[in-house]
């Protein structure tokens, strides 16, 4: 969501006002697995015939799927803005860099197997009429994912801007552990992606900045 927001900030009428001098705030966007054109699975969270998984993926309501209370008022949860098609980036006009990942969910046999996971229990407790309880298979995964991704956000998704580096292996979110998903996240540090980042944000200007840990 980062990402969408920082995007959706620069394309503000008011975003370049006269205390920034007409530049704005930002200089450079780094985004790491940001869905600049949205994610397959927000759409299938708000069908209705995925209320089951969407209730429980929502903690039974403690955490916003399909709305939330905002100052005393009901507005769209944050999924309604991660639908499939309904944001787009284009030229920002600055610097900047998607960081992309996908993940083989052929070889997520955990989530065929696992007894503990969240994936076996939301198989256990929601109707297998539910499309997303059919798909929660490997790879059958890639069906509600849009493709290949980083197992929430499609590929085609993070690269829908310019400058590009691709990674492989990378999980979307540490989140997806909980659900069966196996491997190291994109934002965890023993990757190496955040330490690459400040390390390329801290470099002098002129100076040849270090390639992101070789995952370029």
């Amino acid at each position: 969501m980062g990402g969408d927001i920082t995007v959706t900030l620069l394309s503000l009428p008011a975003y370049k006002q006269y205390q920034s001098y007409g530049i704005g705030s930002v200089s450079t966007v780094i985004t790491i697995g940001t869905p600049y054109t949205g994610a397959p699975l927000a759409n299938a969270l708000l069908d209705p015939q995925n209320s089951c998984p969407a209730y429980w993926l929502g903690l039974g309501g403690n955490w916003s799927i399909s709305n939330a209370i905002v100052a005393g008022s009901t507005v769209n949860g944050g999924v309604f803005d991660l639908q499939q098609g309904v944001s787009g980036s284009g030229n920002l006009g600055l610097p900047t860099l998607a960081i992309a990942s996908t993940v083989d969910i052929s070889t997520q046999t955990n989530l065929n197997t696992c007894s503990f996971c969240l994936f076996a229990k939301l198989k256990e407790h929601c109707p297998a009429t539910s499309p997303l309880i059919q798909n929660m298979w490997s790879p059958q995964w890639q069906t509600i994912a849009g493709g290949a991704g980083d197992g929430i956000v499609p590929y085609v998704s993070q690269i829908n801007i310019a400058n590009t580096a691709s990674l492989t292996g990378l999980l979307h979110s540490a989140g997806l552990r909980i659900l069966g998903f196996t491997g190291t996240a994109e934002l965890e540090d023993t990757n190496g992606v955040p330490n690459s980042i400040l390390n390329f944000r801290n470099t002098p200007q002129g100076v040849a900045s270090p390639a992101l840990s070789g995952h370029r």
